[in-house]
């Protein structure tokens, strides 16, 4: 007689991955926390995705070219950079340079580059006349033509 308990080896999660996923299938609901720049130690990491690439770099200020590995098939890649974030963003930030199956190159800005942000306008555009609710952490309600805290 055996005893003890019948284990399958351990299933390991990739949290990265579930998000690649959710990301290229359009159902992620952050993806300024997965795309664009990040801390990761005294280094930098960039994400990028644009799809249907099949290579990217980041192309630094100061013309230096940092090849990104692909991180999924549809289009999304990564490079590491040997400098602190803030001083990436504050010497003008760099771009993408994305290659295309059949040759077709192109450097563009990264709009995750850029954390969103919400003027009065674009608040005023979004809360309909009358909501009450919470926005970028405060409390609004807007009334005819206004935004109150």
């Amino acid at each position: 007689m055996t005893t003890g308990t019948n284990h399958s080896p351990a299933t390991t999660v990739d949290p990265l991955k579930i998000e690649l996923e959710q990301l290229v299938a359009g159902e992620h609901g952050d993806p300024h926390h997965v795309l664009g720049v990040h801390s990761e130690g005294d280094d930098t990491v960039v994400r990028g995705y644009r799809p249907g690439a099949e290579a990217m770099a980041v192309v630094l200020p100061d013309g230096r070219r940092v090849e990104m590995g692909r991180e999924h098939p549809a289009g999304v890649f990564c490079g590491r950079i040997g400098e602190p974030v803030t001083e990436l963003l504050t010497t003008g930030g760099y771009r993408l340079e994305v290659r295309y199956p059949g040759g077709g190159t192109f450097t563009v800005d990264d709009p995750y580059r850029f954390w969103p942000t919400l003027g009065d306008l674009e608040r005023q555009l979004i809360i309909p006349i009358g909501a009450v609710g919470l926005l970028d952490g405060q409390t609004y309600r807007r009334g005819a033509g206004c935004i109150g805290r």
